[in-house]
């Protein structure tokens, strides 16, 4: 399992629509964004990511390595680079 360190920069919603290709939350995996949207993994709704920007648990790039985590709900979602063991 791949470990990450949280940086001190933190991952906005213009970041997420420039470098994410797919994202999770606190309760559901697998959301995949086009433009400004998510499209929900069960129903294939559209959501605007800025709306649900505060429940954002990982975002993940096109290599689908995780370049942002929010460590608690209540917590910042903030950039991360691997661990090197």
């Amino acid at each position: 399992m791949t470990q990450y360190v949280q940086t001190n920069r933190e991952c906005t919603v213009t970041d997420i629509l420039k470098l994410g290709t797919d994202l999770s939350t606190f309760q559901l995996k697998g959301f995949k964004i086009k433009g400004t949207m998510a499209i929900h993994p069960i129903d294939g709704t559209f959501i605007p990511i800025h709306d649900m920007y505060d429940k954002i648990r990982n975002v993940r790039d096109d290599k689908e390595e995780i370049i942002a985590k929010r460590r608690s709900p209540k917590g910042p979602l903030l950039f991360v680079k691997k661990k090197k063991l």
